[in-house]
């Protein structure tokens, strides 16, 4: 282990690293271990206080386990080490008790013989921790040079080591056998037992002075370590309420920001669920109106059939917004009529026309052309397809296949024409739409089972009641399919699926105002359309999937935040659903929005 002088001598006093390919080195690593734990904690001490690599170092005469760490190092590594420290690992090894004992001769002589005996790693150290430098220049030879003892059993290097030193033994064997015990021999080993003994004490107060003050530190330690836990659990509780008060501050800045950029879909959407209140209570007005004028006018024969014609024209204004509206409109439509022919006279007849009276003129012609487009008066009805129109305004339920056949076989035959016959089929859905709404049980008799969303529809459809209609479109599409997707088709919705449904929903909620519908689909870009007075149409835009979950879940807690109105989502998806319902929704499944369409 000790480094190897180019000019044939060792450089004094240093133990090396041993070299990986030499086979004793694991060995020799080991025993220098066993010696260095060997060492007093008084000669680690005193080795920190007077050594100057462990002064250089900063390490503390307590700190034993680090003195032994760094002893280990210093022995093994490439810089000299002082005489005291050799010594002292000296006097803890082999060296101590046989090789310092034995000439240099004999040492080579009887090399492979004590090495077979004690161990060839503990041979090698004790010799490189001899104080005569010849000594260690030999066993920095046996080293480098790996040469390993002859082999030989232990009985043959003992009875070789009896034969060396058989005068040594013999006159040990005589001595131990017959030398007495002198007063001398006797006061000397008392003086030692003494001095043993006030070691011991010695130590004993040491120990107990080291008890008293590892006691103290137990006591601050465990002081120390309850503090450590009350800040410890400070700490916890202050980041949970910091992430607590972050989560709300983000959730709450997330919404601002999404209010500021939807501030006007959300006045829209205000504007949409007060209207739909107000609907409900014209048409409440509208129903005591017409429940009165019917309990007076119930005794038959009393008044001219004209006159009663005429009340109840006014009652269908009064209790349907919808022909409320539309004798307005054909009052308003003769009106711009007579205004027009007026107008184009004047134009023909003029001999400085104005132009103003011109401009005048396209517009009482646009406006007239509209309103005879809104009230379905582009072509003259037959007497026949007004009197099939309001027997299927007034149709039982299984009447209406018969009725639907009857205008197929009309058309085929001739007899009405195929736009008569569009026009009386789509009276027949009106009526089929009717009977889904109006087929509400009383409120003593109300079914148990019928769902929640099912009934705030039907009282939101027949003017009971206001109510907002919030639809997943393509989650409505791939619900229906049967409906809106051909059975070997586009594998997404296509333009004309998404219109068919925007179409449905119209001429469900179209002419019930009491009942705001708004139709969400997923779309690259956000953009809005009104299909209907109130009936709207929203492209989420955004990335990925689940786009108009996002906008669907912000309509509700718009709605169910700012006004008491009932909010009903069309949706099959699951978790759609249970984040709704917990948000204070109703649900409908595409099946259950199927019956009303």
């Amino acid at each position: 282990m000790l480094a190897p002088g180019r000019c044939g001598r060792v450089a004094r006093d240093r133990i090396m690293a041993l070299l990986a390919e030499n086979k004793l080195a694991p060995d020799l690593d080991a025993d220098l271990q066993h010696v260095i734990q060997a060492l007093s904690d008084d000669d680690l001490a005193t080795l920190a206080r007077t050594d100057s690599a462990f002064l250089s170092g900063g390490f503390r005469a307590s700190n034993t386990s680090g003195l032994r760490v760094r002893a280990f190092q210093m022995a093994t590594g490439p810089h000299l080490i002082s005489d005291s420290f050799r010594r002292m690992l000296a006097r803890h090894s082999l060296n101590h008790s046989l090789i310092a004992l034995l000439s240099t001769a004999a040492l080579v002589d009887l090399r492979h013989d004590l090495a077979v005996l004690f161990g060839p790693s503990r041979v090698l150290l004790g010799a490189l921790l001899d104080e005569r430098q010849e000594v260690r220049e030999i066993a920095d030879r046996w080293l480098h040079q790996d040469k390993t003892p002859a082999t030989s059993n232990p009985e043959q290097a003992a009875s070789h080591l009896r034969e060396r030193f058989a005068r040594l033994t013999e006159a040990m064997g005589a001595v131990g056998a017959n030398a007495p015990i002198t007063r001398e021999t006797w006061q000397d080993a008392r003086q030692q037992l003494e001095q043993q003994l006030r070691d011991a004490r010695a130590e004993t107060r040491k120990l107990k002075g080291v008890e008293e003050r590892l006691a103290r530190a137990r006591d601050q330690l465990a002081a120390q370590e309850r503090e450590l836990t009350q800040v410890r659990t400070r700490v916890s509780e202050t980041e949970t309420l910091l992430r607590q008060t972050t989560r709300e501050r983000d959730a709450t800045r997330t919404e601002l920001d999404r209010e500021l950029r939807h501030r006007e879909e959300r006045l829209l959407a205000a504007v949409e669920a007060r209207l739909a209140e107000e609907a409900v209570g014209w048409l409440a007005g509208a129903h005591a109106v017409a429940v009165e004028a019917t309990a007076q006018n119930s005794a038959p024969g009393q008044e001219d059939i004209v006159v009663r014609a005429e009340a109840a024209l006014i009652r269908q204004a009064s209790a349907d917004r919808h022909s409320g509206n539309r004798v307005q409109l054909i009052a308003r439509l003769g009106t711009l009529e007579s205004r027009l022919a007026e107008t184009r006279d004047a134009l023909a007849n003029a001999l400085h026309p104005l132009p103003e009276l011109a401009e005048i003129e396209r517009l009482l012609a646009a406006e007239t052309d509209r309103l005879t487009r809104l009230l379905r008066r582009d072509g003259e009805r037959s007497s026949l397809e007004a009197t099939l129109s309001a027997r299927f305004a007034t149709a039982e339920p299984n009447d209406l296949p018969a009725l639907r056949s009857l205008s197929d076989r009309l058309v085929a035959l001739g007899g009405i024409s195929a736009e008569a016959g569009a026009r009386l089929i789509e009276a027949l859905q009106r009526r089929q739409g009717l009977i889904h709404t109006t087929a509400l049980p009383s409120a003593k008799g109300e079914e148990p089972s019928d769902p929640t969303a099912i009934r705030l529809l039907k009282h939101a459809l027949s003017g009971k009641s206001a109510a907002v209609l919030l639809i997943d479109g393509h989650n409505v599409l791939f619900g229906l399919q049967g409906r809106y997707m051909p059975p070997q088709g586009a594998a997404v919705p296509t333009a004309a699926a998404r219109e068919r449904l925007v179409q449905d929903i119209v001429r469900l909620t179209g002419d019930r105002p009491t009942c705001r519908a708004w139709i969400v689909f997923d779309g690259p870009s956000r953009s809005e359309s009104t299909a209907a007075s109130n009936v709207r149409v929203t492209y989420s835009g955004g990335e990925g999937e689940h786009r108009a979950d996002t906008a669907l879940l912000d309509n509700v807690r718009f709605f169910k935040g700012t006004s008491g109105i009932p909010v009903i989502l069309v949706s099959n998806d699951m978790s759609l659903g249970v984040e709704t319902r917990r948000l204070g929704a109703a649900t409908l499944s595409a099946a259950d929005l199927a019956a009303f369409l």
